[in-house]
């Protein structure tokens, strides 16, 4: 049986915040290319130590093109030149995106190149794979970052343009055995979607009624960072006049949470 951890006194989540973050992107027409002999992809950004090395949208000129071809041989070779404070600090390798299992040929490459190089690795994904392609990528991952947006698949499809049911299928299956990597699941609070007590409770239920629970769970409150993007690119942000989700509401929602035996916390 997989043991709930979050229930260990001496449990620790890997330090993230210590990893070198790599960005999965596509191809200008958003399919993925090999070149030659070599799986190949976009290093869109590379974030050490929380500090961006890339410039990615200039409002002063909209859309810009940014990031590198390159093998998971050559991305990898980026990531160990920090090895050493990697194994001081208990960080590794992240994969995001975008959604890292789009491109699953190049991700499986990596994660196995850097099992084999001692790395701790994580996958920041949606869950909307197939289970086949999951699954081979949970074997070589230490750590998976899952998003949970809402449990019902009409509230989903209608503000995501899919059905969740995929994703919640894969969040079952990823539970119900034994497995070696920690299971963290976050959840986005949006208003006028998923920010309520009938939707946190929901949300609630549906992890106690798996056969294992994940070690953790973050809250994370709905912002307005990216509406600079959208002014940037001539997009109308639809968000702009709606209020942010309230302290006490968040401390609400974390209670409720809290009754599925996870740990829980607000905004990490």
């Amino acid at each position: 049986m997989r043991a709930l951890r979050s229930q260990n006194a001496n449990f620790e989540m890997p330090n993230i915040s210590r990893s070198t973050w790599i960005e999965l992107g596509s191809s200008p027409n958003h399919t993925y290319k090999p070149r030659g002999n070599h799986q190949r992809s976009v290093l869109q950004r590379r974030l050490q130590h929380g500090k961006s090395l890339s410039r990615g949208i200039s409002p002063s000129r909209n859309i810009e093109r940014t990031g590198t071809w390159m093998s998971p041989d050559e991305v990898l070779g980026v990531v160990l030149k920090d090895v050493g404070y990697y194994k001081q600090s208990g960080g590794g390798l992240t994969l995001s995106g975008g959604e890292p299992l789009v491109q699953s040929q190049f991700t499986f490459t990596l994660l196995e190149r850097a099992h084999q190089a001692g790395l701790h690795k994580a996958i920041e994904t949606t869950g909307q794979a197939s289970w086949a392609i999951l699954k081979k990528a949970a074997l070589h991952a230490d750590l998976i970052l899952y998003d949970v947006k809402h449990t019902d698949p009409r509230a989903h499809l209608a503000a995501t343009g899919v059905s969740n049911k995929l994703i919640l299928d894969n969040f079952r299956k990823l539970l119900s055995g034994e497995s070696q990597f920690y299971f963290w699941v976050r959840i986005p609070i949006i208003p006028n979607f998923n920010a309520s007590l009938p939707d946190m409770q929901n949300i609630c239920t549906f992890i106690q009624d798996l056969p294992h629970q994940p070690e953790k769970i973050s809250l994370l409150p709905f912002h307005k960072f990216a509406s600079g993007k959208y002014h940037a690119l001539g997009i109308t942000y639809e968000y702009s006049n709606i209020p942010l989700v309230s302290d006490e509401d968040m401390i609400q929602y974390k209670e409720i949470l809290t009754t599925s035996g996870s740990i829980v916390s607000i905004g990490s």
